[in-house]
């Protein structure tokens, strides 16, 4: 599965459960729930997938939003405002690269 379908299935799992998460526990999610255990996912957790961080990578996602240092929430479309260089980013992945049992998270566009 791709890193940032996992990130937004994690954030949005976590996210029902608590106002916000830290990054340790959305990477420990992904750990235990999808056995991942690519560099990639602190990437991804900690900068390719915060809306509201500078993009510093050539493709970037806006699925978290950082409150402070390593505490997040998911992030919310409509009300949150992502980075300018972010603006145009998805929200969340294609339906077709979600596992159907995780579909559930995904809002309807």
């Amino acid at each position: 599965m791709k890193i940032h379908v996992e990130v937004f299935i994690g954030s949005r799992i976590l996210g029902k459960n608590q106002p916000s998460f830290s990054t340790e526990d959305l990477i420990r999610f992904i750990q235990k729930e999808f056995g991942d255990i690519r560099p990639g996912v602190t990437t991804h957790a900690t900068a390719v997938c915060i809306a509201n961080a500078p993009l510093n990578h050539p493709t970037g996602y806006n699925y978290l939003w950082r409150l402070g240092h390593g505490d997040l929430r998911p992030f919310q479309p409509g009300i949150d405002k992502p980075n300018l260089e972010r603006d145009k980013h998805q929200t969340q992945p294609k339906n077709e690269d979600v596992p159907e049992k995780y579909r559930y998270l995904l809002q309807r566009q």
